[in-house]
C-alpha cells in the first residue's frame, strides 16, 4: 500500500516535536507500507502536495494539520475552507482511495458535503468530529494502518474504527462514499456507538 503523508502543523508543534506526519511516516515504514513524506507549510506547497498525491496512484493521503468545522489551517496560519480544499483534488488523474485527516474535526460533515458535490473524491474519509490531542492521533493511526496492511476497504476501516473508539475516543468516525445513494455514509451511524475506555492520566 502506498501512502503520501503531508505535514502542515504550526511552529509550536515543531518546537515541542508533536508532529503527526513524521511519526506516521515512520510507523508506516515499520509496518511495511510504501510511504512518502512532504512538508507543506503554505498554500503554494500544500497545493503542490495535493497535486503530487493526485498525479500518482496513492492508496491513502494522510494529512496532518490543524482544523475546525469550516476547514483546515496550514503552518503559516493560512485558512483553507472545505470547498477550496476539495477543489484541489479535481485536476488530478487519481484520487486516493482513503483520506486520513489528522486534524481537529477533520471528519467534519462539511468536508463530506463538499466532496459529495465534486467529481473526484476519496472512497473513505477517516478522522474525528471533535478536537483531540497529538497522542490520541498517534494511537489511532497505529491501529488504522495496522488494519490497512491487507488493503484499504470497508471491513478493515470498520474494524479499525471499533478498536479506535474503544481505546482512544468515540469522536473518531469514517465516512464511506455510496454510489447508489450519492452521498457519504457515516460509520458508526448516529444510532450506534462504541464503548470508550478513557485512561486516567493522573496515574
Amino acid at each position: 500500500m502506498k501512502v503520501l503523508v503531508v505535514e502542515s502543523c504550526r511552529s509550536e508543534d515543531f518546537y515541542f516535536q508533536e508532529l503527526d506526519g513524521p511519526a506516521t511516516y515512520r510507523l508506516l515504514r515499520l509496518l511495511g507500507h510504501s510511504a512518502e513524506l512532504k512538508y507543506a507549510l503554505d498554500r503554494k506547497y500544500f497545493r503542490s502536495a495535493i497535486a503530487f498525491a493526485t498525479s500518482r496512484p496513492f492508496k491513502v493521503l494522510h494529512l496532518s494539520c490543524h482544523g475546525d468545522a469550516d476547514g483546515i489551517q496550514l503552518s503559516n496560519l493560512t485558512e483553507i475552507g472545505w470547498d477550496t480544499f476539495t477543489g484541489y483534488f479535481q485536476d488530478g488523474i487519481y484520487c486516493p482511495d482513503a483520506l486520513v485527516m489528522s486534524a481537529c474535526q477533520g471528519a467534519s460533515i462539511g468536508l463530506a458535503k463538499s466532496f459529495a458535490k465534486r467529481e473526484q473524491r476519496p472512497k473513505i474519509i477517516f478522522g474525528t468530529t471533535a478536537n483531540r490531542h497529538y497522542h490520541d492521533y498517534a494511537v489511532a493511526w497505529a491501529i488504522l494502518y495496522r488494519r490497512f496492511r491487507y488493503g484499504v476497504h470497508r471491513d478493515a476501516a470498520q474494524k479499525a474504527l471499533r478498536e479506535i473508539c474503544a481505546v482512544v475516543h468515540h469522536s473518531f468516525v469514517y465516512r464511506r462514499w455510496d454510489d447508489d445513494q450519492e452521498k457519504y455514509l457515516n460509520y458508526p451511524s448516529a444510532s450506534k456507538g462504541y464503548a470508550v475506555e478513557e485512561i486516567d492520566r493522573t496515574e
